[in-house]
C-alpha cells in the first residue's frame, strides 16, 4: 500500500491537459491538502479547495483560530444553501484568514496566498455534541461501576488506585476536564478484643466511593468548539467567494457517491478471484461504463429540475407527494420497475401492450429530453421487426 499524496498532481495534470484552461479550481479531500500538492497545483496556475486534516492543523491551533468566535470579537458570514427540496436553509457560518504560505518544488520555491476558511457546520456540531453527550454519560457509568464488587474482578483499596482507573476512562472517553470526580471516603473503627496470644487492637478500614458529575460550564465551553474545520483555497475572493467556497466543498460528495456505486448497488465489484491482472482491470472498465450511464443519468435529471425550478415527485414508496430537486439515478430508474410489456397471441398476428406512462414516468422522460413515444412507440417497434423475439423467462 502506498499513500496517495503522490497521485493527486498526475491526475489534475491530467485534467488540466485535457481542459486546456488555468486556473481551475481544483477540489479534494485531506490527502490533497498536502503541502507540496498545494504548490504545485499553485506552480502550474491552478486553484485547490481542500479540508485541513488534524495532523496538518491541530487541535489546538484550531482552537486558537477560532477564539476570537468563542470571545465575539469577529463577524462570520451566514452559508446558506439549497436543499433537495428546494428550501434554501443555512447550513454553517464561516469567516476567514489569509496567510502567506512558500514550499518547494523540483528545487524552485513558491510562493503565494492562501485563504483559511474556518466553518462551523451545524449538522457537524449536532452530531459531535450528541456523541459528546453519549461518551460522557458512559464515563459517568463505567466510573460508577469501579464501586461495584464483583467475583473475580480485582478490588481498588487506595484512592490512588480509583485515580488511575478514573484517569484511564476519561481518557478513553476523550472527555478529561468535562466531569469532576468525588472521592468519598468512609473510616470504619474497630475495637479487637484481646485473644489468646493476640494483643487488644484497634483496626481502621477505609471503604472508598468514587463517582463523576458534569463540569456543565466546560462542557458548554467545548460545545462552543464542536463543529469547526478549516478549508484552506488558493483561489481569490472575487473567483470564490466565502460562502461558495463551502457549498463547492460539499458538493465534492457527489463524485465521491458516484465512485461509491462501484462498491454496492447496482454495480456491485465484489471481491472475485482472476487469474490475470488485466481481466480486473477490463472488468473495471466495463463497470465504469455503467457508472458513466448513472452519473450523466443523475446529473441530466437534475440539471433539467434546476433549469425549470421545480422537483420530482413519486420515486418515494409510501409517501407519492415527497418532492425532490436531486433525484439519485437508482431512484430514477426504480421509477420505472413495474412497466410491463404484454403479448397477446392471436392466429394471424401479435398484439403488444405496454403498460401506460405514469405522470412521474412521463416527467423523467420531459427532463432527459425524450417525449412520451420513445416509451410507446416500444409496441411498434417489436410488431415492425419480427427478427425481435421474446422469451419466456
Amino acid at each position: 500500500n502506498r499513500a496517495d499524496d503522490p497521485f493527486y498532481w498526475p491526475a489534475i495534470k491530467k485534467k488540466k491537459k485535457m481542459l486546456g484552461k488555468k486556473w481551475l479550481l481544483y477540489t479534494g479531500d485531506a490527502k490533497m491538502a498536502a503541502i507540496t500538492t498545494r504548490a504545485t497545483i499553485q506552480k502550474h496556475e491552478g486553484d485547490y479547495l481542500c479540508p485541513l486534516s488534524q495532523v496538518q492543523l491541530p487541535r489546538e491551533k484550531l482552537l486558537d483560530l477560532i477564539e476570537p468566535v468563542l470571545d465575539d470579537s469577529i463577524e462570520f458570514t451566514a452559508v446558506m444553501r439549497k436543499q433537495a427540496d428546494g428550501q434554501v436553509v443555512h447550513i454553517a457560518d464561516a469567516f476567514e484568514v489569509e496567510l502567506e504560505q512558500r514550499a518547494t518544488v523540483n528545487d524552485e520555491l513558491v510562493t503565494w496566498t492562501e485563504r483559511q476558511i474556518v466553518t462551523c457546520s451545524h449538522k457537524y456540531a449536532q452530531s459531535q455534541t450528541q456523541s459528546l453527550q453519549t461518551r460522557l454519560s458512559h464515563a459517568q457509568e463505567e466510573i460508577a461501576a469501579l464501586n461495584a464488587r464483583k467475583q473475580g474482578k480485582p478490588r481498588l483499596t487506595t484512592q490512588s488506585q480509583y485515580a488511575v482507573a478514573v484517569d484511564t476512562i476519561l481518557a478513553q472517553r476523550q472527555v478529561i476536564g468535562l466531569l469532576d470526580i468525588h472521592y468519598a471516603i468512609t473510616r470504619e473503627i474497630r475495637h479487637i478484643r484481646k485473644y489468646l496470644d493476640r494483643p487488644e487492637r484497634i483496626e481502621t478500614h477505609e471503604t472508598i466511593h468514587v463517582s463523576a458529575s458534569r463540569n456543565q460550564s466546560a462542557i458548554d465551553h467545548h460545545i462552543q468548539t464542536l463543529g469547526w474545520r478549516v478549508y484552506v483555497t488558493s483561489a481569490p475572493v472575487a473567483r470564490l467567494p466565502l460562502a461558495d467556497a463551502v457549498v463547492a466543498y460539499r458538493e465534492q460528495f457527489t463524485e465521491e457517491r458516484a465512485f461509491g456505486r462501484l462498491k454496492g448497488k447496482p454495480l456491485s465489484l465484489t471481491p472475485m478471484y482472476l487469474a490475470k491482472d488485466d481481466h480486473a482491470t477490463g472488468l473495471v472498465r466495463l463497470l465504469s461504463l455503467g457508472l458513466r450511464i448513472l452519473s450523466l443519468l443523475e446529473f441530466s435529471v437534475r440539471q433539467a429540475l434546476e433549469h425549470e425550478q421545480s422537483s420530482l415527485s413519486g420515486l418515494y414508496a409510501g409517501n407519492p407527494t415527497r418532492t425532490t430537486a436531486r433525484p439519485t439515478a437508482e431512484k430514477i430508474l426504480a421509477a420505472f420497475q413495474d412497466i410491463i410489456l404484454t403479448l397477446i397471441q392471436q392466429p394471424d398476428s401479435t398484439l403488444y401492450f405496454l403498460t401506460p406512462l405514469s405522470e412521474t414516468q412521463s416527467h423523467i422522460l420531459r427532463l432527459l429530453g425524450f417525449g412520451d413515444s420513445l416509451y410507446t412507440g416500444l409496441t411498434q417497434l417489436f410488431s415492425w421487426n419480427p427478427a425481435i423475439q421474446l422469451h419466456e423467462p
